[in-house]
């Protein structure tokens, strides 16, 4: 029998929230659970358009609990989708209750709240994600495959541009801003580097050089630049260069383009959601608790090289980071 994986819904204030949703019950193997929010017009429409049960704000008959309590206590749903980032406080609750939680987006800028939060996460036996679509980009995804193979050998030198529309709500702290899903896709694909440089280029971009565990060399930039009204959400780009090949790979027009001969082509799917899910789902079903913490685990070294990002932008020298 195929397993189902329930889903709570706490919080309806994140402005994608109803695209998550929508993802989560068109997946044959999730099944909507209860859903809370301080707006009950917001929970209505949800359970109106996903038929989710309301969660009651006074405790039902025969449940001692209710509101988002009703929530985190459901004998049934195993799963949590914190819809309020970047509130912190939902997933803390989620953890606490012993669920398996999927959060949109950074929510916190704090290198020790993620990581109180990822080994609280341990600890539980559970699985968590910080929903970061674009690390699932066809193109990107196949870059990754290709450096971690050893396809191009040892990476001599690797270059990225990761440019988002520049009328982003969240305030302007670029090294989680768009920083931290770039340095996410950096450590899961060319690992922690060691020692970084950044300067900011006219509050707009950041440049980043650093040294890889390999001596190779990666240079980044990174910022909030795209026009408002570009109907792409962000352009990434990279150039790797290895021992025994090289390519550039190009996001926005999923191309990737090998030196000496051959292009590949990779079309972002219109929405990543989905894939998004079929990882967390993937993740709460992993036996092996290395496996299931990896994607958190990567977060949290992501958090460091914004830590450093922001030390070496505050002091203008070169920072040391140790692992």
């Amino acid at each position: 029998m195929a397993r189902t994986l329930t889903f709570g819904i706490l919080g309806l204030q994140d402005p994608e929230i109803f695209g998550w949703i929508e993802a989560l019950a068109a997946h044959p193997a999730c099944r909507l659970g209860p859903v809370w929010d301080p707006d009950p017009e917001l929970v209505g429409r949800v359970a109106e358009r996903f038929g989710a049960e309301p969660a009651p704000e006074r405790p039902p008959s025969g449940r001692p609990v209710a509101g988002p309590n009703y929530v985190l206590h459901h004998p049934v749903a195993e799963a949590v989708l914190v819809g309020s980032a970047p509130d912190r406080r939902w997933v803390e609750r989620a953890i606490q209750a012993r669920k398996h939680w999927l959060a949109l987006g950074p929510f916190t800028p704090y290198i020790q709240t993620f990581e109180i939060l990822y080994l609280r996460t341990r600890e539980g036996g559970r699985a968590g994600l910080v929903a970061m679509p674009r690390l699932f980009e066809p193109t990107l995804t196949r870059v990754a495959g290709l450096v971690r193979s050893g396809q191009v050998g040892r990476v001599l030198g690797a270059s990225g541009t990761f440019w988002v529309k520049a009328g982003a709500d969240s305030g302007w702290d670029p090294p989680i801003y768009p920083g931290l899903e770039l340095f996410t896709y950096v450590v899961s694909t060319f690992g922690r580097p060691r020692r970084l440089y950044a300067e900011d280029q006219s509050g707009r971009l950041v440049s980043v050089v650093a040294r890889l565990e390999g001596e190779g060399v990666l240079t980044l930039e990174f910022g909030r630049v795209l026009p408002a009204d570009l109907p792409l959400q962000a352009e990434a780009v990279f150039e790797v260069v290895g021992e025994t090949g090289a390519f550039r790979a190009d996001a926005t027009r999923g191309t990737v383009a090998f030196f000496g001969g051959g292009v590949e082509h990779h079309p972002t799917p219109p929405d990543l959601r989905p894939v998004t899910v079929e990882e967390f789902i993937r993740l709460t079903a992993e036996k092996d608790p290395a496996a299931r913490l990896r994607p958190l685990e990567d977060v949290l070294a992501a958090y460091r090289v914004a830590e450093a990002v922001r030390r070496s932008l505050k002091n203008g020298q070169a920072v040391e980071i140790t692992w």
